[in-house]
């Protein structure tokens, strides 16, 4: 993610120029981890970081959200402002921790209910049957 203190847009710039050079980045997780210059961060500036994220970087495939550590509800809205890859997503329901935050099916209503079609993908970002 982009680190606190980092002005998100410059980053999201050197990320899509090195993109045009030589096509080395498969996706971009465009949240901090949840605090700006020590404070939370709102849903409102979540939001406008994954939208800027794919509008200045669109040459790179996916911009990535981590529904474990900035919840199901900002993942499924991140959807709609440009993010198309839910990271953080268990190949199975069960964990040797127990359940997980929010079950795997939860995730595919949530994503069906933002109108999108849920798809698997390996660890290279390539699609699953």
């Amino acid at each position: 993610g982009v680190e606190p203190g980092q002005e998100p847009l410059a980053v999201f710039q050197r990320i899509a120029a090195r993109q045009a050079r030589d096509r080395s980045v498969q996706v971009i997780d465009p949240l901090t981890p949840g605090r700006t210059a020590g404070q939370p961060t709102t849903g409102y500036q979540d939001i406008r970081r994954v939208a800027l994220a794919r509008l200045a970087a669109p040459g790179v495939p996916s911009i990535q959200v981590d529904w474990r550590r900035h919840g199901v509800k900002l993942a499924q809205v991140s959807l709609t402002f440009g993010a198309d890859d839910l990271g953080g997503v268990s190949a199975s329901d069960e964990a040797p921790e127990g359940r997980r935050r929010a079950p795997l099916e939860e995730l595919r209503r949530n994503i069906e209910a933002a109108g999108f079609t849920p798809r698997e993908r390996d660890g290279r970002f390539a699609r699953l049957p």
